[in-house]
C-alpha cells in the first residue's frame, strides 16, 4: 500500500480545530480566528481543505458521491428508484459538504492573499517543505510562493465547483467568507459558473509548481500545473456536453442553450491535451502497466485523495458494487453480484459481423439482446430449443473461461469488481483459511497466463453457479461465511487480524484494501485504502477522443481510443503475480490483446465506444459512469432498453435490481432527473432561490 507523508503531518494538527458545518444551515464562513505570520501557517490552513479531500465524514468523495444506480451499480431505496426530492438525505449531505469545503478553501485564500508578503518572505525558513523544493524555486524569477499556495487552492475550489456543476447545474459562487446576517446570493446560471471555474483552474495552471520544475520532483498528491491543465480540458469537454444536453432538453432541464459555441470548447480541450501530453506542463505519461497506476507513485495520476489515518476513501468508494443476484451466483445475500461488469469487458462492443464472438450459431455482436439470445436467457422469450439452460451456462464459463473476448484481461481484473479473502492455517471463526487469496469472480477459473500457458493455482477463485455439490468443503466454508449460502442467515463478517483478512463487501480491485499485515499500527481498517485517484492522464486521452469525435474527427478519435488500448496490452506473466504484486508484477507486451477497436465503425457507434472505454478504463473514478450516463442519457437509451429486457446470459437474472432505469430518466418527462435537487434547507433560509425543473 502506498504511504505518503505529503501534507499528513499537519492534518494532524489542525484538522482537531476544524468547526463541522453540516448541521441545517445553508453556505456559511468559517469563523474561526487565525493568525497567518509564516510560509508554514499559510500552508497549514490549506492543509485543511487537502486533508478533506478523502475525509470519510466531511469529504468530497463520501458516500454521497457513490449513490447512484447505473449499469455496472445498484442503488436502494430513493437513490435507486429515482425518487429524490429536494428533502433527501444524501443530496443534502452532498450540497452541504460541497459549501463546507469550498469556506475551508476560501478562508485560506483570504489568508493567503492578505499575507502575500509575510508567506514570500519566510518561504525559506519553511520547516514543512523539503530543502530541495525551497532551494529549487527560492529566489527564482516570478515565481512567488503565495501564488502558488493560491493556485493549489484555487483548484481545489474549482474542482469542487465542477462538481456541484455536475450535479446540480448552475449554483451560487461563494468566493468570500459570510460572516453574521448571511446574504442571499442567487444561482449563477451556466455560463458564469463554468468561466469561475475556468479562471481558476487558469491561475492554477499558471502559479502552481510542474510536477518536475527544475528537475526537483514534487510530493505526490501535490497540486501541480498538470493537475489544472487536465481539469481545464474535462471542464471543456464537459461543458459542450452540457449544451449539446440542453439542445435537446433545455425545456425538461430549465437550462438555456446559451451563447458559446460547442465546437470551440472541444478545439479548447483538444490544444489543452496535446500539450500536457506533450510534457509542456511537466512529465505526465501513461505508466506502462495498468495496475501500477494504482499501487505506486506515478506520474500518470494528476490529482488524487491520499489515503491516511482515518481519513481516506480506499476500499470505501462506492462501497456496494454490481447488480442484483443469488449468491449461488456470487453474489452477497441476494445482492450485488458482479456478472454485468465481466461481460462489459467480454464483449467487443463493435462486433456487428462474423469476427465477434459466436454461440450456438448465433452472433450476438454488440447487443443484450443478440448475447441473451445466443445463450438463450431472456426475459419473456423463453429457451433456445433443444437446450437446456444448465447445459448452455456451463458452456459458457467453460468456453469463455479466459477474462475477455477482446484480450483486454488486465484492466478488467483491476477494474470489475470481486471479493477477496486472504489467510493463513489458523482457525478463524471456524473457518481454517488456507494460504493465498480466495478471489469470488464471476467468470469462473483463469486457467491460463497472457500468454496463454496453463497455470496451476485454480484454488484462487470459487466460481459461481456450480450448484450444491460442486464446491470443495473449503468453498463452502468459506460462501458460508462471506455469502450467507448455503445458510440462509446474512453475515456482515470481516475478520481483521494479520491470519484472516476478508473485503466484507464486492469492491473494484483497483481500489482494495491492503492485508492488515501491511497497514501501519492506527490505521482505520473500515475505510484506509489505497490514494483514490480523481484524474488520471488516460482520461485526458479519452476526453481528447471525445472533443475529436464531436468535431467531426472520428478516426483520429478511435485512434485515441487504441492510444489507451495499447497500454492494456501490457500482461501480468503470471496470473498470481497480478494480484500479489500488483503494480510490481513481471509484465510482458502481447500484441492486439485487446484488439485495437477498428476504425471503420459507423458515427453512433463511435461515440458510444468512447463511452464504453470510459467504463473500461475508468470504472469507479471520480463517479465516470453516472455523471456520463446523465451527459448523455438520449445516447444510452436504446442500450438501457435492452438491458432491462433481457437477463444476463452469465447468472441467468436481470440486470438492474430496479427495473426501467431508462424510464426513470432517460426520456422527456423524467430526463430532469439528470440534474438534483437544491436542498429544501436553502429555500428555509432564502425563499427566493430557483429551483431545479421538475422537483
Amino acid at each position: 500500500m502506498k504511504k505518503y507523508t505529503f501534507y499528513l503531518v499537519i492534518m494532524l494538527v489542525i484538522l482537531t480545530g476544524c468547526e463541522d458545518y453540516l448541521t441545517e444551515q445553508p453556505k456559511v464562513g468559517i469563523a474561526a480566528e487565525t493568525f497567518v505570520n509564516s510560509y508554514d501557517k499559510a500552508l497549514s490552513i490549506l492543509a485543511t481543505s487537502y486533508a478533506k479531500l478523502g475525509d470519510k465524514e466531511n469529504g468530497l468523495l463520501g458516500s454521497e458521491r457513490f449513490m447512484m444506480p447505473t449499469d455496472l451499480r445498484e442503488s436502494w431505496g430513493t437513490m435507486g428508484a429515482f425518487d429524490y426530492n429536494s428533502s433527501t438525505e444524501e443530496i443534502k449531505n452532498m450540497w452541504s459538504k460541497y459549501y463546507s469545503f469550498i469556506s475551508n478553501v476560501n478562508f485560506a485564500i483570504s489568508n493567503i492573499e492578505e499575507k502575500a508578503t509575510i508567506i514570500d518572505e519566510t518561504f525559506e525558513e519553511s520547516n514543512i517543505e523539503t530543502s530541495g523544493f525551497i532551494s529549487n524555486f527560492s529566489g527564482r524569477e516570478n515565481f512567488l510562493p503565495s501564488n502558488m499556495l493560491l493556485g493549489e487552492a484555487r483548484f481545489l475550489r474549482a474542482y469542487a465547483y465542477f462538481t456541484l456543476y455536475r450535479y446540480f447545474g448552475g449554483v451560487p459562487i461563494i468566493e468570500e467568507l459570510q460572516s453574521g446576517e448571511l446574504k442571499f446570493i442567487p444561482r449563477a446560471n451556466r455560463e458564469e459558473i463554468f468561466d469561475f471555474i475556468e479562471n481558476d483552474l487558469q491561475f492554477a495552471l499558471e502559479n502552481c509548481v510542474a510536477n518536475n520544475d527544475g528537475g526537483q520532483t514534487v510530493a505526490f498528491g501535490r497540486i501541480v500545473k498538470g493537475a489544472a491543465a487536465a481539469l481545464l480540458v474535462k471542464s471543456y469537454v464537459f461543458h459542450a456536453s452540457y449544451i449539446r444536453r440542453s439542445e435537446q432538453f433545455g425545456s425538461e432541464i430549465g437550462e438555456a442553450v446559451g451563447g458559446v459555441d460547442k465546437t470551440s470548447l472541444y478545439d479548447k480541450a483538444i490544444q489543452m491535451a496535446d500539450r500536457l501530453i506533450n510534457k509542456e506542463f511537466g512529465d505526465h505519461e501513461l505508466v506502462d502497466y495498468y495496475p501500477s497506476a494504482f499501487t505506486s507513485a506515478n506520474s500518470e495520476v494528476l490529482f488524487s485523495a491520499v489515503a491516511s489515518n482515518g481519513s481516506a476513501v480506499g476500499a470505501n468508494v462506492a462501497s456496494i458494487w454490481g447488480i442484483g443476484g443469488s449468491s449461488i451466483n456470487g453474489a452477497q445475500n441476494g445482492q450485488h453480484s458482479t456478472s454485468l461488469h465481466a461481460l462489459i469487458y467480454d464483449l467487443p462492443t463493435w462486433a456487428r459481423k462474423a469476427d465477434g464472438p459466436v454461440a450456438n450459431g448465433v452472433d450476438f455482436g454488440s447487443t443484450f439482446k443478440g448475447m441473451a439470445q445466443a445463450w438463450g436467457s431472456t426475459y419473456g422469450l423463453g429457451m433456445l430449443d433443444g437446450f437446456s439452460e444448465d447445459v448452455l451456462h456451463r458452456e459458457l464459463i467453460e468456453k469463455y473461461h479466459k477474462f475477455s473476448f477482446t484480450g483486454d484481461s488486465t484492466r478488467r481484473m483491476w477494474s470489475t469488481v470481486k471479493l477477496y479473502v486472504t489467510g493463513s492455517d489458523q482457525n478463524q471463526n471456524n473457518i481454517d483459511l488456507e494460504d493465498g487469496m480466495w478471489i469470488f469472480e464471476p467468470f469462473g477459473s483463469y486457467t491460463e497466463d497472457a500468454l496463454g500457458n496453463p497455470l496451476g493455482k485454480r484454488d484462487y477463485f470459487i466460481a459461481p453457479n456450480q450448484g450444491t455439490d460442486g464446491y470443495t468443503d473449503m468453498e463452502n466454508a468459506i460462501m458460508r461465511k462471506y455469502f450467507g449460502w448455503p445458510d440462509t442467515r446474512w453475515q456482515t463478517s470481516s475478520l481483521y487480524s494479520k491470519n484472516a483478512y476478508s473485503m466484507g463487501f464486492w469492491r473494484l480491485t483497483k481500489f482494495r484494501r491492503a492485508h492488515p499485515s501491511d497497514l501501519p499500527e492506527g490505521f482505520d481498517n473500515d475505510w484506509a485504502g489505497v490514494d483514490y485517484p480523481i484524474l488520471r492522464l488516460a482520461e485526458v486521452y479519452l476526453l481528447k477522443a471525445e472533443a475529436l469525435f464531436f468535431n467531426g474527427k472520428h478516426h483520429e478519435a478511435i485512434a485515441e481510443l487504441n492510444k489507451v488500448r495499447d497500454r492494456a496490452r501490457n500482461h501480468a506473466i503470471e496470473f498470481v503475480d497480478l494480484f500479489d504484486l500488483g503494480g510490481g508484477a513481471p509484465h510482458v507486451y502481447v500484441a492486439n490483446q485487446p484488439i485495437d477497436i477498428p476504425n471503420d465503425l459507423p458515427e453512433e457507434q463511435v461515440i458510444r465506444e468512447i463511452l464504453w472505454e470510459r467504463v473500461r478504463e475508468l470504472s469507479g473514478e471520480d463517479d465516470c459512469r453516472w455523471l456520463d450516463i446523465a451527459r448523455f442519457p438520449d445516447l444510452l437509451a436504446g442500450v438501457y432498453d435492452e438491458m432491462e429486457f433481457y437477463r444476463d446470459p452469465l447468472h441467468r437474472m436481470g440486470w438492474f435490481w430496479q427495473k426501467g432505469m431508462k424510464d426513470r430518466f432517460n426520456n422527456t418527462d423524467k430526463v430532469y432527473k439528470v440534474l438534483f435537487p437544491i436542498p429544501l434547507v436553502e429555500f428555509q433560509y432564502f425563499p427566493n432561490m430557483r429551483q431545479n425543473n421538475g422537483y
